[in-house]
Protein backbone atom coordinates (compact mmCIF):
# COMPACT_ATOMS: atom_id res chain seq x y z
CA UNK A 1 0.00 0.00 0.00
CA UNK A 2 1.30 3.44 -0.95
CA UNK A 3 0.99 6.27 1.54
CA UNK A 4 0.09 9.74 0.30
CA UNK A 5 0.83 12.63 2.65
CA UNK A 6 -0.98 15.80 1.59
CA UNK A 7 0.51 18.94 3.13
CA UNK A 8 -1.93 21.85 3.10
CA UNK A 9 -1.52 25.48 4.13
CA UNK A 10 -1.38 29.04 2.93
CA UNK A 11 1.36 30.65 0.86
CA UNK A 12 4.53 31.15 2.86
CA UNK A 13 3.54 28.79 5.67
CA UNK A 14 6.18 26.15 4.83
CA UNK A 15 4.33 23.47 2.82
CA UNK A 16 7.07 22.84 0.26
CA UNK A 17 9.87 22.92 2.80
CA UNK A 18 8.01 20.48 5.05
CA UNK A 19 7.25 18.17 2.10
CA UNK A 20 10.94 18.16 1.14
CA UNK A 21 11.90 17.31 4.73
CA UNK A 22 9.51 14.36 4.74
CA UNK A 23 10.95 13.01 1.48
CA UNK A 24 14.54 13.45 2.69
CA UNK A 25 13.75 11.13 5.60
CA UNK A 26 12.21 8.27 3.59
CA UNK A 27 14.18 6.19 1.06
CA UNK A 28 11.25 5.32 -1.18
CA UNK A 29 9.47 8.68 -1.32
CA UNK A 30 9.00 11.53 -3.76
CA UNK A 31 7.16 14.83 -4.00
CA UNK A 32 4.40 15.03 -6.60
CA UNK A 33 2.45 18.28 -6.43
CA UNK A 34 -1.04 19.03 -7.70
CA UNK A 35 0.32 22.21 -9.30
CA UNK A 36 3.00 20.43 -11.34
CA UNK A 37 0.51 20.06 -14.19
CA UNK A 38 -0.70 23.66 -13.74
CA UNK A 39 2.88 24.90 -14.08
CA UNK A 40 3.33 22.92 -17.29
CA UNK A 41 0.10 24.44 -18.63
CA UNK A 42 1.36 27.93 -17.70
CA UNK A 43 4.57 27.27 -19.59
CA UNK A 44 2.73 26.19 -22.74
CA UNK A 45 -0.15 28.69 -22.63
CA UNK A 46 1.48 31.83 -21.24
CA UNK A 47 5.19 31.16 -21.73
CA UNK A 48 6.14 31.14 -18.03
CA UNK A 49 9.38 29.16 -17.65
CA UNK A 50 9.28 26.34 -15.09
CA UNK A 51 12.23 27.96 -13.31
CA UNK A 52 9.98 30.97 -12.61
CA UNK A 53 6.81 29.05 -11.69
CA UNK A 54 8.89 26.89 -9.34
CA UNK A 55 10.64 29.99 -7.99
CA UNK A 56 10.30 31.76 -4.67
CA UNK A 57 7.11 33.42 -3.46
CA UNK A 58 8.73 36.77 -4.21
CA UNK A 59 9.57 35.73 -7.79
CA UNK A 60 6.01 34.47 -8.41
CA UNK A 61 4.49 37.62 -6.93
CA UNK A 62 6.76 40.12 -8.69
CA UNK A 63 7.36 38.56 -12.13
CA UNK A 64 4.77 39.71 -14.64
CA UNK A 65 3.47 38.13 -17.84
CA UNK A 66 0.85 40.04 -19.82
CA UNK A 67 0.53 42.50 -16.94
CA UNK A 68 -0.29 39.88 -14.27
CA UNK A 69 1.91 38.12 -11.71
CA UNK A 70 2.99 34.51 -12.15
CA UNK A 71 1.06 33.72 -8.94
CA UNK A 72 -2.09 35.20 -10.52
CA UNK A 73 -1.69 33.03 -13.63
CA UNK A 74 -1.06 29.85 -11.64
CA UNK A 75 -4.08 30.46 -9.41
CA UNK A 76 -6.26 31.32 -12.41
CA UNK A 77 -5.21 28.24 -14.38
CA UNK A 78 -5.53 25.95 -11.36
CA UNK A 79 -8.84 27.22 -10.03
CA UNK A 80 -10.84 29.09 -12.63
CA UNK A 81 -9.72 27.04 -15.63
CA UNK A 82 -9.09 23.64 -14.02
CA UNK A 83 -11.42 23.29 -11.02
CA UNK A 84 -14.26 25.44 -12.36
CA UNK A 85 -13.87 25.21 -16.15
CA UNK A 86 -12.90 21.53 -16.54
CA UNK A 87 -13.85 19.58 -13.41
CA UNK A 88 -13.56 20.12 -9.68
CA UNK A 89 -11.33 17.02 -9.39
CA UNK A 90 -9.16 17.48 -12.49
CA UNK A 91 -5.93 18.05 -10.55
CA UNK A 92 -6.59 15.12 -8.19
CA UNK A 93 -7.22 12.86 -11.18
CA UNK A 94 -4.02 13.98 -12.91
CA UNK A 95 -2.12 13.55 -9.63
CA UNK A 96 -3.42 9.98 -9.22
CA UNK A 97 -2.29 9.15 -12.77
CA UNK A 98 1.22 10.16 -11.72
CA UNK A 99 0.96 8.20 -8.44
CA UNK A 100 0.05 5.09 -10.44
CA UNK A 101 3.20 5.59 -12.54
CA UNK A 102 5.47 6.01 -9.49
CA UNK A 103 7.42 3.11 -7.99
CA UNK A 104 7.77 4.92 -4.65
CA UNK A 105 5.94 3.74 -1.52
CA UNK A 106 5.32 7.25 -0.17
CA UNK A 107 4.14 10.24 -2.18
CA UNK A 108 4.17 13.66 -0.57
CA UNK A 109 2.06 16.53 -1.89
CA UNK A 110 3.51 19.89 -0.89
CA UNK A 111 0.84 22.21 -2.26
CA UNK A 112 -2.59 21.27 -0.92
CA UNK A 113 -5.15 24.10 -0.80
CA UNK A 114 -8.68 22.76 -1.21
CA UNK A 115 -9.82 20.24 1.43
CA UNK A 116 -12.87 19.23 -0.63
CA UNK A 117 -10.73 17.72 -3.39
CA UNK A 118 -7.22 17.56 -1.93
CA UNK A 119 -8.37 15.51 1.08
CA UNK A 120 -11.92 14.22 0.70
CA UNK A 121 -11.89 13.68 -3.07
CA UNK A 122 -8.48 12.02 -2.85
CA UNK A 123 -9.54 9.77 0.05
CA UNK A 124 -12.64 8.65 -1.88
CA UNK A 125 -10.51 7.59 -4.84
CA UNK A 126 -7.76 6.10 -2.65
CA UNK A 127 -9.91 3.18 -1.50
CA UNK A 128 -10.21 1.69 -4.97
CA UNK A 129 -6.45 2.11 -5.57
CA UNK A 130 -5.18 0.70 -2.26
CA UNK A 131 -3.74 4.04 -1.13
CA UNK A 132 -3.63 5.52 2.35
CA UNK A 133 -4.11 9.31 2.47
CA UNK A 134 -2.89 11.40 5.39
CA UNK A 135 -3.64 15.13 5.60
CA UNK A 136 -1.39 17.64 7.36
CA UNK A 137 -2.17 21.32 7.90
CA UNK A 138 0.74 23.73 8.33
CA UNK A 139 -0.06 26.96 10.11
CA UNK A 140 2.36 29.86 10.46
CA UNK A 141 0.64 32.57 12.45
CA UNK A 142 3.45 35.08 11.82
CA UNK A 143 2.67 35.06 8.07
CA UNK A 144 -0.74 36.63 7.45
CA UNK A 145 -3.01 35.56 4.63
CA UNK A 146 -3.15 38.57 2.33
CA UNK A 147 -4.66 37.12 -0.84
CA UNK A 148 -8.40 37.09 -1.43
CA UNK A 149 -8.12 34.26 -3.95
CA UNK A 150 -10.25 31.24 -3.06
CA UNK A 151 -7.17 28.97 -2.94
CA UNK A 152 -5.91 31.03 0.01
CA UNK A 153 -9.20 31.82 1.73
CA UNK A 154 -10.60 28.28 1.80
CA UNK A 155 -7.57 26.80 3.57
CA UNK A 156 -7.29 29.76 5.94
CA UNK A 157 -10.90 29.24 7.07
CA UNK A 158 -10.85 25.44 7.33
CA UNK A 159 -10.83 24.32 10.99
CA UNK A 160 -7.72 22.43 12.08
CA UNK A 161 -9.74 19.40 13.18
CA UNK A 162 -10.56 18.71 9.50
CA UNK A 163 -6.99 17.43 9.07
CA UNK A 164 -5.29 14.29 10.37
CA UNK A 165 -2.31 16.23 11.74
CA UNK A 166 -1.47 19.86 12.51
CA UNK A 167 2.00 21.43 12.40
CA UNK A 168 2.65 24.86 13.90
CA UNK A 169 5.54 26.36 11.93
CA UNK A 170 6.40 29.23 14.26
CA UNK A 171 10.03 28.45 15.07
CA UNK A 172 13.17 27.58 13.10
CA UNK A 173 14.03 24.96 10.47
CA UNK A 174 15.36 22.54 13.10
CA UNK A 175 11.96 22.57 14.81
CA UNK A 176 10.21 22.03 11.48
CA UNK A 177 12.53 19.07 10.74
CA UNK A 178 11.72 17.55 14.16
CA UNK A 179 8.01 17.96 13.38
CA UNK A 180 8.54 16.14 10.05
CA UNK A 181 10.37 13.29 11.77
CA UNK A 182 7.66 13.05 14.46
CA UNK A 183 4.95 12.97 11.81
CA UNK A 184 6.71 10.20 9.90
CA UNK A 185 6.99 8.10 13.08
CA UNK A 186 3.24 8.50 13.70
CA UNK A 187 2.28 7.74 10.09
CA UNK A 188 4.48 4.64 9.90
CA UNK A 189 3.25 3.45 13.30
CA UNK A 190 -0.36 3.56 12.04
CA UNK A 191 0.47 1.63 8.84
Amino acid sequence: MKIIVVVLGNAGHGKSRFADMLVESVLSAEVINFADEVKLAARHLIGIPLSVSHGSQKTKNETLYYGKSVRHWLQWLGTEVGRIGVDRDVWVDRFLDRVDESSKTMIVVGDGRFPDTDIYGLKERAVERDLRVVSVIIRRRAVPVTSNHSSEQVIAKTPDDEFDYKIENNSDLAALRRAAEDLLRQVVKRS
